[in-house]
């Protein structure tokens, strides 16, 4: 089956950027297929009796199909909506979260969706090394593979970053680096440009082009989450919502400068319509939700696992001159040692996996008010809702907030109350 080429007309958007196809009895995910068209569709692999594919050719294209604007986007692994323009992105992300929430029979329309510049947004990049003919280069992962597609193209970042990466690039390949990997991160609109690297060697030359590179600070990493400074400051600043919050280059932080604030706008409301009750961030890193609410006036209990992440938390608190409770534990920890969420508002922002059944489980039985749910994935998403509807919790609004144009990626906002 893999090699063959398979003709039929696209029939709807489904999640993980795909389109769907249904040709002689077999069922297509399609690569690069939009709504409606008719295509032919170059079959590489099959998965649980679905084939997987990408489009080889367009012969009836969608009225807003376009020429991908960045030269990699058909190697890369990172944008799937390339060839699609705004309007069709936002076409195909809203039918496929609809198509998750409607196969798992909730009655959850997206209120409204929320959309920034489609290219420039992207604030923090994770970057792996590769020999590049006699050189060196940074880039990305191509799709299910480990093959290296250089950066020196990506639209997602900003101009200013996009120049560094070509910098760096040409300092590590004229300082002999065969390997190593980067990340990068610079803030929404100031002047804070922040690189930590793998590994000493990198670092090392990096700092000898110090001056060219115009970074505000160099880090070498340490751990997964956590690096030593080299030189300058490996904090990053950024204005949310009036808000000033720094975090370290290694601290999560979300990474669109255009969306991000109107997520915390709609949190912000959210939490407004509650009565006033104690807020409890679950996952609540550097402060994003935490410090603005503790600023209005709010009661908060802010738990943070990542060491650095806490610190930083501390310090956002500190600056903007507010007091809340921090518990440097997991979300699991937290709860089961007696967290009190009775009546509370609880904020929950977990990674891409969702929550933890028994993490869910603990949430619920410990009642709070209302559950404010973040999250980056709707089909863990839709997992979870399904999950705490079984204990009493049921989902009552869902906006959309497109963080990560060109890609299938979205986040979304759900509020939850007690049935």
């Amino acid at each position: 089956m893999n090699g063959e080429t398979l003709k039929g007309r696209v029939l709807r958007a489904v999640n993980g950027g795909y389109g769907l196809l249904q040709i002689d009895g077999k069922t297509v995910f399609a690569r690069n297929a939009l709504k409606g068209e008719e295509v032919a569709v170059a079959i590489r692999s099959r998965r649980k009796g679905v084939l997987f594919g990408e489009v080889a050719a367009v012969e009836a294209a969608h009225p807003h199909r376009r020429e991908a604007p960045c030269p990699a986007a058909d190697r890369c692994g990172g944008c799937h909506y390339q060839t699609a323009d705004p309007a069709a992105q936002e076409e195909a992300k809203k039918e496929a979260l609809e198509e998750l929430i409607g196969r798992a029979h909730l009655d959850l329309p997206v209120s409204r969706w929320t959309a920034g510049g489609e290219f420039g947004w992207r604030t923090r990049v994770e970057l792996h090394g590769a020999r590049l003919d006699e050189g060196f280069t940074l880039g990305f992962f191509e799709e299910r593979s480990h093959r290296v597609v250089p950066a020196a193209s990506c639209l997602q970042v900003s101009d200013r970053m996009r120049a560094l990466i070509g910098l760096v690039v040409r300092s590590l390949s004229a300082g002999g680096v065969k390997a190593g990997s980067v990340e990068i991160a610079e803030s929404f609109t100031g002047p804070s440009l922040v690189l930590a690297a793998s590994d000493p060697s990198l670092t090392a030359v990096l700092r000898r082009h110090a001056h060219e590179l115009h970074l505000s600070g160099l880090a070498l990493k340490t751990s997964r989450n956590e690096a030593s400074t080299i030189y300058g400051d490996a904090l990053v600043e950024n204005i949310v919502g009036g808000v000033s919050l720094r975090h370290h280059v290694m601290s999560f932080f979300q990474a669109n400068r255009f969306v991000t604030g109107h997520l915390l706008d709609a949190v912000m409301k959210a939490a407004d319509d509650d009565g006033g009750a104690r807020i409890v961030d679950l996952f609540c890193g550097v402060g994003l939700f935490s410090v603005p609410l503790a600023l209005k006036g709010r009661d908060v209990t802010a738990i943070e696992w990542s060491p650095v992440a806490f610190d930083d938390l501390g310090r956002n608190a500190k600056a903007n001159g507010v007091k809340l409770e921090r518990l440097p534990l997991s979300v699991g920890t937290a709860l089961a040692t007696g967290l009190h969420l009775k009546g509370a508002t609880a904020i929950v922002d977990p990674p891409r996996r969702g929550l933890d059944p028994l993490e869910l489980d603990a949430i619920a039985a410990g009642r709070p008010g209302r559950i404010i749910y973040v999250s980056c994935d709707p089909a863990t998403l839709v997992r979870d809702l399904l999950r705490f509807a079984t204990l009493g919790y049921k989902a009552v609004s869902l906006e959309a907030f497109d963080m990560f144009p060109t890609t299938f990626h979205i986040e979304t906002l759900t509020i939850l109350e007690r049935t």
